[in-house]
């Protein structure tokens, strides 16, 4: 009797530490109007570096060098990091790609903006990645603020254009 009261303890003590680790999982997501999960990953040279950056909105896209949608707003995403660069970091994630390919997919592209290689997909399950492209505005106080499943179009180019100009000086 006492030995199945011990079991029947220790596996109560198991299911809640493993129920508590899920929902902790589950509150570090990324979801619209709450503070986005920082992401720390190699950059394509190798090394570290983390985003959000607080003080500027940054622009978090997922992308992989096979996806053709993912090639066509690479455009799109260049010409917001150029034209609003104090207050916007557009950063790129690779995802699925080995670093080679993915840095062939950068110079092919001329992407001036960071890219950084997400080979584990830990920033994927963060960010709850359903698909390439994927992207995330996350606003200078580090909420999230837009969320664009599918590539960049004239329209969400336009939207965020437009509250990026709002928010400048």
């Amino acid at each position: 009797m006492k030995r199945a009261l011990a079991w029947a303890v220790a596996l109560l003590l198991i299911f809640l530490i493993l129920a508590y680790g899920y929902q902790r999982e589950l509150d570090a997501k990324a979801q619209v109007g709450k503070p986005a999960p920082p992401i720390t990953l190699p950059t394509l040279e190798g090394d570290l570096a983390t985003y959000p950056v607080e003080g500027r909105f940054v622009l978090v896209n997922f992308f992989a060098s096979w996806c053709a949608p993912c090639k066509d707003e690479i455009p799109l995403l260049q010409s917001l990091a150029n034209d609003f660069p104090e207050a916007l970091q557009v950063v790129g994630i690779a995802w699925r790609d080995s670093r080679g390919d993915a840095a062939a997919f950068a110079r092919e592209m001329a992407i001036g903006y960071p890219i950084l290689w997400d080979g584990k997909g830990k920033a994927a399950r963060q960010y709850g990645l359903t698909g390439v492209p994927e992207s995330w505005l996350i606003d200078p106080q580090g909420v999230a603020v837009l969320h664009l499943k599918g590539p960049l179009t004239a329209e969400t180019d336009k939207a965020i254009r437009k509250l990026l100009e709002g928010a400048q000086p």
